[in-house]
């Protein structure tokens, strides 16, 4: 039955708008709704977000930069050399905290502000490539799909590379598509010069130099590949050019081969053939992975990939990053797979607004429910987000408040930087964590109390995280020990008061 409404004609339960077929369910109107409810609940999210472990991390290196024009870190004072310099550290990444901190002043939103930025541009780079090369109907599912992502909508309040690589990565993309379409060269240009950025925000940037140039290559462009790859390499290159200047080259390849976080890129053959053999936990890892990873995979098997799409570089290109990013890589963190998502989400958008409507009745059903399930996860996880925030700022205060005597030396859980890093000589309890192995072979707490005392400290500031990942189990902290005793407790946190 046929029934006329303004150019749109609905039959049966798939909706015709123009040349675009969209199954029931998944109605422009519908989508768009979904949508402004994710986005409302992301913009929600951001109030009184809490500190993550990486804002703290990460961000201490942008507050030297910003204040000494150097990046070093008391957090890790004694790990290497890096409480005097470090050279092994995200370049534009920490460049760009250091900016923000320079305009907007030190504290943790203004560090989580960076990937928002970012975000901000990805988006608008999303919609422009959909206008131009898939269809207005693909961008608000391609979207929805991301926002509803847990780590999209985690990081982009986070102070983190992947965001920013995703949307330097994606402008890549972008222009080198442009290029194979039309010929320009400054595309080309730009293209290598956003992959060479990529490599200064994130070391795993190289993916983007690699997969550039194999999709030039598969498309019988060697000219052009191997312009992109020696152009992209060159941007990259400036990695090593602080080192260079000061004259201390050996010291950044030595921090670069020995960092505890990075020796794992180092490790011998047969423990990368082992990693890139479980590369498949990072897209399977929890259930905002599972769910994300269920829902493409049902969309590709079902619409067997639209013509359209087999002869899109989304696929070539994506394959490229993938099979770069198993190799580079330290682990199979989740988190490193957020530039990819892009790709992704735009091929799972392609088959649902041209593949999906060529389905069986059963078939469309079970693909919508999945999409729908996807998204409600999205929104959950949102909601936690929200329901978890608390003011670090404000908290810290309040701990500061029981320690007393400013300017002293204490060691701390790291959020505890924000904003005491201007009031005390911080120095992080994670250090300690990472030197033992990532807490496979904790030392006791005495011990730590007495490490401690030799750099000065006399408080420790510490979280019930910070218990659980230094392996002590819970209760193993009396009101006094050996040379320390209890001064405050709460339900999260504990300070000590280090004696002589």
């Amino acid at each position: 039955m046929l029934q006329g409404d303004h150019g749109k004609v609905r039959l049966r339960n798939i909706v015709v708008t123009g040349a675009k077929q969209v199954p029931l369910g998944l109605s422009p109107r519908l989508v768009r709704v979904g949508l402004l409810v994710l986005a409302g609940l992301a913009l929600a999210s951001l109030v009184h977000r809490s500190c993550f472990i990486d804002d703290a991390w990460h961000g201490e290196r942008a507050y030297w930069l910003a204040r000494e024009g150097a990046v070093r870190s008391e957090l890790f004072r004694g790990q290497l050399d890096y409480g005097e310099r470090m050279f092994v550290f995200h370049k534009f990444f920490t460049l760009s905290g250091a900016a923000f901190i320079r305009l907007f002043g030190w504290s943790l939103y203004t560090l989580k502000s960076v990937s928002l930025a970012f975000f901000g541009v990805f988006l608008g780079l999303l919609w422009r490539y959909c206008h131009r090369f898939e269809s207005p109907t693909v961008f608000p599912l391609a979207a929805l799909l991301l926002l509803a992502h847990g780590l999209v909508g985690l990081h982009i309040f986070v102070y983190r590379p992947e965001v920013m690589l995703m949307t330097l990565g994606f402008g890549s993309f972008v222009l080198l598509r442009s290029f194979l379409e039309e010929g320009r060269r400054a595309e080309l240009v730009g293209s290598a010069l956003l992959a060479g950025l990529c490599v200064l925000t994130h070391l795993n940037g190289l993916m983007f130099i690699a997969a550039g140039s194999l999709l030039l290559m598969l498309r019988r462009r060697p000219g052009p590949a191997a312009f992109f790859a020696v152009a992209a390499s060159s941007v990259g290159a400036l990695y090593l050019a602080d080192a260079a200047i000061a004259g201390k080259t050996a010291t950044l390849w030595r921090q670069l081969r020995t960092d505890p976080v990075l020796a794992e890129r180092f490790s011998g053959p047969g423990a990368r053939l082992a990693a890139v053999l479980s590369e498949h936990e990072r897209y399977f890892h929890s259930r905002t992975e599972i769910s994300f990873a269920v829902l493409f995979l049902a969309v590709v098997a079902t619409t067997g990939g639209p013509a359209a799409l087999r002869r899109s570089p989304l696929v070539p290109y994506v394959l490229g990053l993938a099979a770069a990013l198993a190799l580079l890589a330290p682990d199979q963190q989740a988190y490193y797979a957020i530039p990819l998502l892009p790709y992704l989400t735009l091929i799972a958008a392609d088959g649902l607004v041209n593949g999906l409507p060529r389905l069986g009745l059963t078939r469309r059903v079970i693909v919508v429910a999945l999409f729908w399930l996807y998204a409600l996860n999205g929104a959950a996880h949102l909601g936690r987000i929200i329901a978890t925030n608390e003011e670090t700022a404000g908290r810290n205060r309040a701990l500061a408040k029981r320690i007393g005597h400013p300017g002293t030396t204490v060691v701390a859980t790291l959020p505890f930087i924000f904003n005491e890093i201007e009031n005390y000589t911080v120095r992080g309890l994670t250090s300690y964590w990472v030197r033992t192995g990532f807490g496979r072979h904790p030392i006791p707490p005495e011990e730590l109390f007495e490490d401690a005392r030799r750099v000065g400290a006399q408080y420790v500031v510490m979280s019930r995280e910070d218990l659980k990942f230094s392996g002590w189990p819970e209760g193993t902290l009396r009101a006094s020990g050996s040379g320390y005793r209890r001064i405050y407790q709460d339900h999260e946190h504990v300070i000590l008061e280090l004696l002589p």
